[in-house]
Formats: C-alpha cells, sequence, structure tokens
C-alpha cells in the first residue's frame, strides 16, 4: 500500500485506489492514518489537512478540464476506517452527474 501514496502530511495521506481500481484517470483515495469512522470525528487539525488536500485535488483537477466529486464512506465496522473517494468528472457532465446524485 505504500507504493500507492502520492503524498502526505503528519496525518493525512493521498494515494491510488489499488484495492477496488481506479475509475477513470486521476482517481484518489484521501484519508487519514488514525482509525476514523468518518471525518466528521477527526480533530480540527486533521480536518483542516483534509481541505486543503481537497482543494489541491480540485485544482489539480480544474488545470486538466475536470470537475472533482468526493464521496466519502466507511464500512460498518469499528476497526475500519473512513476514505474520501476523488473522482473526476468532466466539466461538460457534471450536470447530469449533481441530477443522478440528487435522484439516488
Amino acid at each position: 500500500m505504500i507504493n500507492s501514496f502520492i503524498s502526505n502530511s503528519s496525518s493525512v495521506y493521498i494515494s491510488y485506489p489499488i484495492l477496488n481500481g481506479s475509475i477513470t484517470e486521476y482517481h484518489f483515495i484521501l484519508s487519514t492514518f488514525e482509525h476514523f469512522n468518518s471525518s466528521v470525528s477527526v480533530s480540527e487539525s486533521t480536518y483542516n489537512e483534509l481541505c486543503q488536500y481537497k482543494i489541491c485535488i480540485t485544482n489539480f483537477n480544474k488545470e486538466r478540464g475536470y470537475s472533482t466529486v468526493f464521496l466519502e464512506y466507511s464500512k460498518d465496522s469499528p476497526n475500519y476506517h473512513f476514505m474520501i473517494e476523488a473522482i473526476p468528472i468532466k466539466d461538460e457532465f457534471l450536470d447530469e452527474v449533481m441530477i443522478m446524485y440528487e435522484k439516488a
């Protein structure tokens, strides 16, 4: 898993989605080193690091003509920690994706 790391700070990391596979190019996983069931459980400093990484990923994708959709999930287990998937969407499909999300 360490080989899949792209970047990390003291408590947060970005990696490639090697466990479930990548949906598209520039698809990233964002998570914490410590186990938390959701991002609302993390400390303020860790939350700020997550937000900074989200901004970096959004800007990275924007330079390539993509918008970014962030999906947070966690399995129902006390030992499993949350992951945030950063999925790039071509700008031309963003409205359609948002409509599909609202319907779901």
